[in-house]
This record gives C-alpha cells, sequence and structure tokens, in this order.
C-alpha cells in the first residue's frame, strides 16, 4: 500500500484487540540525513507553522562574534572581526522596509565577543575583548545625533556575555574573565549598576 511498512500479528480471539500504531522516527531520506536539507510532507496543507526563508540584503562588512541590537525598526551591527581576524570598529544599520544597509559612526572602542542591547531609543556595546585586553567599558550610541558617548563601565572585564533590556534596564548576564561567571548586572541608564551573584 503506496510503499508504507505493514506490521502484522496473531490475534488470540479470547482477548481485546489493541491497535498498533506505526511509529515514525525520521522523515528525513537515509541519503539525506548529513545535508542540512527541509523536507515537506507530501499532501500537507500550507499553514502558518511551515518553515518560510527569504533572503535579506547581506551586510556589507563580514564579520563575527559581533553583537546586534534594535532600535526603531532597525538593527545596528557592531564591530565583531572581520575576514582578516582584525576587531573593527564598523557599526552597520539595516532598514527592513528597504531591505538596505547603510554605515553609522564606529564605536569608540572596536571590539569583538562583545553584548549590544537596547533602551529608550539608544543602543549600548557592552563589554567583549578589544585588541589588547579585555574590557568592561560601555558605549552608548544615539541615532540621533549619529554619535557614541561612554556609560558607566561594567564592575568586572568580561567577553562572550549576554545582555538583554527588560523594563528600561539592561541586563549583562554570564561571560568570560578566566573563569567562565556567573554574574548577572542589572544597568540603569545611565547612573547606576547593580551587581547580582547566583552562587
Amino acid at each position: 500500500m503506496g510503499g508504507l511498512n505493514r506490521f502484522t500479528r496473531e490475534i488470540d480471539p479470547s482477548k481485546p484487540v489493541t491497535p498498533v500504531t506505526p511509529k515514525i522516527t525520521s522523515i528525513v531520506p537515509p541519503q539525506d540525513r548529513n545535508r542540512t536539507t527541509f523536507h515537506r510532507l507530501p499532501n500537507r496543507k500550507r499553514s502558518g507553522l511551515e518553515f518560510l526563508a527569504s533572503t535579506a540584503a547581506s551586510l556589507p562588512t563580514a564579520r563575527q562574534l559581533l553583537a546586534a541590537a534594535v532600535v526603531n525598526g532597525k538593527i545596528y551591527a557592531i564591530s565583531g572581526f572581520n575576514s582578516f581576524s582584525n576587531i573593527v570598529n564598523t557599526v552597520e544599520v539595516y532598514d527592513p522596509s528597504s531591505n538596505s544597509w547603510s554605515t553609522a559612526t564606529g564605536v569608540s572602542t572596536p571590539r569583538a565577543r562583545l553584548a549590544a542591547a537596547s533602551v529608550n531609543g539608544k543602543v549600548y556595546a557592552i563589554g567583549g575583548a578589544s585588541p589588547t585586553n579585555i574590557l568592561s567599558t560601555m558605549e552608548v550610541y544615539d541615532p540621533n545625533s549619529n554619535s557614541w558617548s561612554t556609560a558607566a563601565s561594567l564592575p568586572t572585564t568580561q567577553e562572550d556575555l549576554a545582555a538583554a533590556d527588560a523594563n528600561g534596564l539592561i541586563y549583562a548576564v554570564g561571560g568570560d574573565n578566566a573563569p567562565i561567571m556567573n554574574a548577572t548586572e542589572q544597568y540603569s541608564p545611565p547612573v547606576t549598576i547593580y551587581t547580582f551573584i547566583k552562587n
């Protein structure tokens, strides 16, 4: 029947019959299991749950270990390593409405392995590593003036951290400062940093 596996068993008439349902463990053909490929099930109606992908304009400056944040519907790609393994201060801005990139003023201190967040219409570049050392410094970008200024530094130097904004506060989480850190640092722009450590 259409190539489906068939399951049979002998039935004892004195016992109730329990239906047997074959278990599907994979929908990817064996020859394709080492590929990054999406397979659509046959005879499946389209729905909002299907995987959809489209291609946006490419980042003008190829980079890795950068950070990104969103302000006013635009994405700010901040600093990182370029394709020559140099840390750059480049900041590029993606506008989804026009599917295009533009260049903003670069951060004052080139950094990679940093974190970024946005609060009150401004972008914060947090920690990371410069070409010479691990950083505790924080810079804040104002899109209205296209300029960076210095904000309060983190209590500790750290790279490879994460950051998020919630209720007007910025949270710097984890990071690496030999050893790996479990600190959560709360920043209230533009005044104070509080540090919480989970033991």
